[in-house]
């Protein structure tokens, strides 16, 4: 519902940036294009399938980014073979002071598509997914990708972005996932309407919900007419972790980290680990007394979520990240720099 409702969130932007209050009447103009606005996607339906793809079919990823003045948007499909089905997408409208240029809110956009990407990934049995093809209608950041920048020259933001970019591809890589990089024009790029929104209407029928006829084709008929490419990975630096015996406020205090980060290559992974031992932590101590479990609880907030067992749950990796981060400030940042903040 993305493309119909961009133009509601910008009209609210437009509020903020005309400084109007909540209990404001709105200038007829306004008044006028809401009205327009809200017919324009009254009464849309429109029916899905809410089964996506067969499970157990090795399976494709195509994930489309755009950027305007407006919006930064991003579509992943899922294609088993017989059918192509939209199932992720998002959408991101800048801040009213943002002042960043075109081909950056494309960086942006691609970002978020890699971000999607791993997040469907992580979704799927790694057997059934071996490549995902990412687009961009965007030559600048295409010319960005093929051969990094320097930091002096393109800025903070985009290589910022580029390292995110080429984490993520490495995590993906990992799990056994090649990621490719193309160009595709912006009429066959299903993230533009996205960025610049649709009426009811027009959205009806729009191939955004399936993708472009492209990739509905086989590969190898396509790729005489799209160049794709990967992206050349940094080797992972194996420094040892930041010295943390300056940092000591008291020097009695024990700077020995618990968790060796450095032997392991991203956060992600990192995260799984820590959540796995607090499970196990959990398990040994159920004969404890209920008292002393208590006490244990308050002292370690992440055994109250350990589950028992299956996927680790969103709760369960969100205390593991608070574990990872206080261990980091209990070794590397002394109380003086914590009290300045």
């Amino acid at each position: 519902m993305i493309p119909i409702l961009l133009p509601v969130k910008l009209f609210l932007q437009n509020l903020w940036r005309e400084s109007l209050k909540w209990d404001n009447l709105l200038p007829e103009e306004l008044n006028q294009k809401w009205y327009d606005i809200s017919n324009s996607i009254n009464c849309f339906t429109k029916m899905i399938d809410r089964r996506i793809c067969e499970t157990r079919e090795r399976m494709k990823m195509f994930v489309f980014a755009d950027a305007s003045q407006n919006a930064t948007a991003a579509c992943v499909y899922l294609q088993d073979g017989r059918t192509t089905q939209l199932a992720m997408a998002k959408s991101k409208i800048p801040f009213l002071r943002s002042g960043i240029t075109t081909p950056k809110h494309e960086m942006n956009a691609l970002t978020l598509s890699l971000r999607l990407a791993s997040f469907v990934s992580r979704s799927l049995p790694r057997s059934q997914l071996k490549e995902i093809f990412l687009f961009t209608d965007s030559k600048i950041v295409l010319r960005w990708l093929r051969t990094p920048p320097d930091k002096k020259v393109a800025g903070v933001l985009v290589s910022n972005r580029l390292k995110e970019i080429g984490r993520i591809v490495g995590e993906l890589k990992e799990c056994g996932t090649t990621c490719l990089f193309g160009h595709v024009s912006t009429s066959d790029n299903p993230a533009d309407c996205a960025s610049r929104g649709l009426t009811g209407p027009a959205f009806q029928d729009h191939f955004w919900w399936y993708g472009p006829k492209f990739i509905e084709r086989d590969i190898n008929e396509w790729l005489e007419t799209v160049e794709l490419f990967p992206i050349q990975l940094e080797e992972e630096s194996h420094e040892e972790p930041l010295v943390v015996t300056l940092a000591l406020s008291r020097a009695e205090e024990s700077t020995d980290s618990i968790l060796k980060l450095g032997r392991i290559s991203s956060l992600h992974k990192a995260q799984r680990i820590v959540a796995y031992v607090i499970r196990f932590i959990a398990k040994t101590l159920r004969r404890f007394p209920r008292i002393r479990l208590e006490h244990l609880h308050v002292a370690i907030p992440a055994l109250k979520v350990a589950t028992n067992a299956g996927q680790l749950k969103g709760r369960e990796l969100f205390e593991a990240r608070k574990i990872i981060i206080r261990d980091h400030q209990r070794t590397a940042v002394t109380q003086h720099q914590l009290k300045s903040q």
